[in-house]
């Protein structure tokens, strides 16, 4: 028999009876009696019904099933089609049984679902013969939504339907919703042999984002189609000429949920079949709707239509009346919405600013010409010395001094606790936002977050020296931004609002002016006490009394907005806390659908824990391909679990490129995760391949040529030649150069045995005082400096022989402390290794392979010495 036509049903799509197949009534032998085949005779084939399906029998287990018939020239392609309809694998869609293929041809066998399509149910509801699914609007919905389930089901693993229609999905008489038609959707993306060499037959196609919106709109003209008993119109309008009994049948909430699929594409309607669904199921339970929520106005002229005219004539007034008020309350917003005049107007044109602002290091800044400009050997920060309450924002005119090496004009907003003197230190607890323009020998504008240092904002953009920018920074609820001349060129919103801080100019060493700097402020936006209370308690990580604050405001607040941001945060806290279970139960209570999202996306974590790689991938990626709202979410919890995976035990390489090759699928151009990204191939040697995938991310890429050898190409940049010849040793060449940063010339005098020299030439205390045995007085200094001073501390420690306090917890009031190099001293290899690899890209490496060939020769393990000399 020939094969069935390209649009053949893998379905169920006639009315079939319970009746039991005789085997009188075969009509032809079915190929499984072809020889060869391990199943001869199991299956009889009877009548066809339509499209090439046979009603059958499974002799052995001595049940009814639906036969495709193929001959030979088709089986191959009915073995495809079967092998990608059993992949689908849900309850929605028809299982496949077998497949069997013989000399004579091959058979398809599939489930038997005994009922009628919701098409022949739709033509018996017009005679007046209306079955319990079509009975009401609730029960229609609940169809539909079986159907969502399907579709979603086969979106997940990349199958776009591209047939949905009343005739494609079958009515069981057990309850059962199914649908059928697969063949065209295999056939899209999936050519068959049988037409490989026909001139004019389609090529595959690949699923594009608006095929997945092919279906939701079929699944909104089916919807229509099974509650109005009729198709939706062709033209421009699809619900024209909708009579009395029609709109009867079409509650307004349905209607909106039907106009909302209709027009879905890749920006409007619904992003996925689960947004429909979601709003199905509001519908059944009564609440809300995403795509219907009547307003007043809507309500008030039903109403006024149902009365006299006067009636309408008085809602009009209204309506007149309450849009007046509307633009009234929209001005007065946008008036309390403005900055306002300046609240601080610095020009630096005397001594007298010193009153109002603090250098976090004495002598940092010098002011010339009526400029202040950074002169310390590194960092140099200055703080405003008030602290300000958000929304706050920090103009300024900022320029790179033409012969001073180009690097940071930046701002800083710190939340710690403390007076301006401790704007430039972050803390374990507290927000920081370090927002940089010109950041790592000026190769990109970004933000990084505190605590955690991660960067979850970036430009690829650079300044020009002896050019005057003009910057601004705002600093607002949860959004942190940058312009330059009125441009912005980075955003970031956080998932706390900023509250209180210091704000402070950034510059990297000398040559950074900072000139008429103008700071703002706006009044706050109302805030519930109980959430502010509640975001308190959780910076200070009082998490047990956060969350019960959240609780409270949650239950005081309950359906609104901000009872759902408190729950949001309970779930927030009892995470911080340990309690992932009860944030788990928590976060299903939420209604709001961004949060639920966000919730999702945070709980990722959660399959990390269990190590959960696989399914974690899928998961990401199919977030990141439905849920557009929170996509910059996802994209920071990438670098989050990158984080994690990189000081996780059990990770590998393999692993940590799962994970690259993840964010290259979803993100490739996201240039924030670009950083932890290339920063994660460095620790594995991939020189090549950053230099391949991220030449944008320019000090990694210089840090992966220097790897590589190729320091010549880099001699002639003076920011890259100082750093080529101290990896080559050549300290001669090194210290006949002129812009060598004063702490690399310290390093290099001391290796050459010019510790004094050093420490008198420089300024540089480290690593001269170590060298002349000094070490217990540099480690006094270090309590005052502004910067992170953990490595110098660590040394000094090793130094002097307190390995312990430089593996553990350090010194108290110092950045010290988690020292690798303590742990590899003291043999505990494996904490080092972990440590080394939570470190950024710049922290020397250790030998840890040697000292893992050390214990290994000491215990005699022969195989281990042989797998480890070579490295």
């Amino acid at each position: 028999m020939a094969n069935s036509d390209d649009h053949a049903q893998d379905g169920p799509a006639a009315s079939r009876g319970d009746d039991e197949l005789a085997p009188a009534e075969v009509t032809m032998a079915p190929p499984s009696e072809a020889s060869g085949s391990h199943l001869s005779g199991r299956y009889v084939v009877g009548e066809q019904l339509a499209d090439g399906v046979h009603r059958g029998r499974d002799r052995l287990l001595d049940r009814a099933v639906q036969v495709r018939v193929s001959d030979t020239a088709g089986a191959g392609d009915l073995e495809r089609e079967a092998r990608f309809v059993a992949r689908l694998a849900h309850p929605g869609i028809v299982p496949v049984h077998d497949f069997v293929r013989g000399d004579g041809g091959a058979i398809m066998v599939q489930d038997d679902v005994a009922g009628i399509t919701l098409a022949e149910a739709i033509t018996a509801a017009r005679s007046g013969s209306v079955r319990a699914e079509l009975a009401t609007p609730a029960a229609v919905v609940q169809v539909m939504r079986r159907v969502c389930d399907a579709l979603s089901a086969a979106h997940a693993r990349n199958v776009v339907h591209r047939a949905v229609t009343p005739e494609a999905i079958t009515l069981g008489w057990h309850g059962q919703v199914v649908l059928g038609g697969w063949s065209s959707s295999m056939q899209a993306v999936d050519r068959p042999l049988t037409k490989r060499f026909v001139a004019d037959a389609p090529a595959p196609r690949t699923v594009e984002l608006d095929d997945l919106h092919d279906d939701v709109r079929a699944v909104g003209r089916c919807l229509f189609h099974a509650l109005a008993l009729r198709a939706p119109a062709v033209g421009a309008d699809p619900f024209a000429g909708m009579d009395t009994a029609e709109q009867r049948r079409l509650p307004p909430p349905l209607l909106a949920i039907v106009r909302h699929a209709l027009v879905s594409d890749s920006s409007l309607g619904y992003h996925s079949m689960a947004e429909l669904g979601e709003d199905l199921d509001r519908y059944v339970a009564g609440v809300p709707l995403e795509a219907y929520e009547p307003g007043l106005w809507l309500r008030l002229s039903a109403w006024a239509y149902r009365r006299r005219s006067g009636l309408r004539w008085a809602a009009a007034g209204l309506a007149i009346a309450m849009l007046a008020g509307f633009g009234a309350w929209k001005a007065w917003e946008r008036y309390q919405d403005r900055w306002g005049p300046a609240i601080v107007d610095e020009r630096f044109d005397d001594g007298s600013w010193r009153e109002r602002w603090v250098e976090a290091s004495k002598g940092a800044f010098l002011v010339d010409k009526g400029r202040l400009v950074s002169q310390a050997p590194r960092q140099a920060v200055v703080s405003y010395r008030r602290r300000l309450v958000a929304p706050v924002a920090i103009e300024y005119t900022g320029q790179i001094v033409p012969g001073s090496r180009p690097c940071d004009l930046s701002v800083w907003w710190n939340e710690r606790e403390g007076g301006p003197d401790q704007a430039a230190r972050p803390s374990a607890t507290a927000a920081m936002y370090m927002v940089q323009a010109g950041a790592v020998d000026n190769s990109y504008f970004a933000v990084f977050q505190q605590p955690g240092y991660r960067r979850v904002a970036h430009a690829n953009r650079q300044l020009e020296s002896g050019r005057d920018y003009r910057f601004r920074v705002e600093i607002e609820g949860d959004r942190i931004s940058m312009a330059v001349d009125g441009e912005t060129v980075m955003e970031y919103r956080a998932l706390f609002p900023a509250t209180t801080g210091y704000i402070s100019l950034y510059g990297y060493y000398p040559g950074k002016a900072f000139d008429d700097v103008r700071i703002f402020q706006k009044r706050p936006r109302p805030a519930d006490a109980g959430v502010v209370a509640g975001d308190t308690l959780y910076q200070y990580r009082h998490f047990d009394e956060a969350s019960a604050v959240y609780q409270r405001t949650a239950e005081a607040h309950a359906g609104q907005q901000t009872g759902e941001l408190a729950l949001f945060r309970k779930g927030l806290a009892e995470r911080a806390a340990g309690r992932v279970e009860h944030a788990r139960d928590t976060w299903m209570r939420l209604g709001d659908r961004r949060l639920q999202h966000l919730a999702d996306a945070l709980r990722l974590e959660d399959l990390l824990e269990q190590w959960q790689l696989d399914t974690l991938e899928a998961r990401f990626a199919n977030y990141y391909r439905e849920r557009r709202d929170v996509r910059p979410d996802l994209r920071l919890q990438w670098q989050r679990i990158m984080q994690l995976v990189s000081t996780d035990p059990r990770s590998d390489e393999a692993s940590v490129m799962r994970l690259i090759a993840l964010r290259d699928a979803c993100f490739p151009d996201d240039s924030a995760s670009a950083y932890v990204a290339a920063t994660a191939m460095l620790r594995y040697e991939r020189f090549e391949e950053i230099l391949a995938a991220f030449p944008e991310e320019r000090a990694t890429c210089a840090t992966a040529q220097l790897a590589l050898g190729r320091g010549d190409d880099q001699l002639g940049d003076p920011l890259r030649r100082a750093s080529v010849l101290w990896q080559r040793g050549d300290l001669e060449a090194l210290l006949q150069l002129q812009e060598v940063e004063s702490s690399l010339r310290a390093q290099a005098m001391c290796k050459r045995g010019w510790a004094r020299e050093a420490l008198r030439d420089t300024g540089e205390n480290y690593p001269a005082m170590i060298q002349l045995g000094q070490a217990e007085e540099l480690l006094a200094s270090l309590a005052a400096a502004p910067y992170r001073v953990d490595n110098i501390a660590n040394d000094c420690l090793i130094a002097l022989g307190r390995y312990e306090e430089a593996a553990g917890d350090g010194v108290a009031g110092i950045a010290s402390g988690r020292s690798p190099r303590a742990m590899l001293l003291l043999g505990r290899i494996d904490a080092a290794e972990r440590r080394m690899r939570a470190l950024d890209f710049w922290d020397a490496p250790l030998p840890v392979e040697w000292a893992r060939l050390i214990v290994a020769a000491e215990a005699g393990r022969a195989a281990e010495v042989a797998r480890l000399r070579p490295l």
